[in-house]
């Protein structure tokens, strides 16, 4: 089987999110107190920091896509995903994918800023 974008747009997003929800659990699990919850603290915003970028540009190129010229009639021309012209767009796959990276574009690009902003201005 042959791995499209789509294939990677997960990857790309899961595997961070798997990782923030293990340290997160292992965090919880933890008493306070215990010097390996500092650890776990710096692992979470490391983790954050270094997955934000690259998921950010896979969710928002899932929505980019650009109409060519594949009829010779007017208004039949086919749209495809810039990032992987094997994939067209306006199709129920993609689509059903445009919700999966809307939910990872909540989660990352706004979701981690919101994050930092929130261990910023906390007060111990």
């Amino acid at each position: 089987m042959d791995a499209d974008y789509f294939d990677g747009l997960v990857v790309a997003t899961a595997t961070p999110l798997a990782m923030l929800i293990v340290l997160f659990a292992a965090k919880l699990a933890l008493k306070k107190g215990v010097p390996v919850q500092d650890s776990l603290s710096y692992a979470i915003l490391v983790v954050t920091f270094i997955a934000l970028p690259p998921t950010t540009t896979v969710s928002l190129n899932t929505f980019l896509c650009e109409e060519l010229d594949t009829s010779d009639k007017e208004g039949e021309d086919k749209s495809y995903l810039v990032a992987d012209y094997s994939i067209e767009c306006d199709t129920a796959r993609h689509t059903t994918f445009q919700i999966y990276a809307g939910c990872m574009i909540a989660i990352f690009p706004l979701g981690i800023p919101l994050l930092y902003l929130y261990l910023l201005l906390r007060k111990p």
